[in-house]
């Protein structure tokens, strides 16, 4: 129905959502993107790679969310009682993109 919207060319679909990481990071914003759609978002990887679509075990972090919780691609984080998979590190056109983390 947004492709209907008068200037709208494309909508996307995205699931937003906070969850807490530890207590200097009480709700970290979590982006579910199908990989195919990160480049509308302006996503650019730096360091590592996407995740895939049948990974849900992988994430890529915001560089700024990635520098504050030391955490690099390879490296492994646990939310929510699930462990997670850092395969990359990406910055957005969205300064406030740059603090969260993606899924698929």
């Amino acid at each position: 129905r947004m492709n209907t919207v008068p200037g709208v060319k494309k909508a996307i679909g995205a699931l937003i959502q906070t969850e807490k990481y530890d207590a200097d990071h009480p709700a970290v914003i979590e982006v579910g993107l199908d990989p195919d759609a990160q480049g509308p978002f302006g996503v650019k990887i730096l360091q590592g790679r996407s995740y895939t679509k049948d990974s849900p075990d992988e994430v890529m972090l915001g560089y700024v969310l990635a520098q504050s919780i030391h955490k690099k691609p390879g490296d492994t984080l646990v939310m929510n009682g699930s462990k997670r998979k850092v395969v990359g590190i990406y910055r957005t056109n969205v300064s406030f993109g740059n603090s969260t983390m993606m899924f698929p």
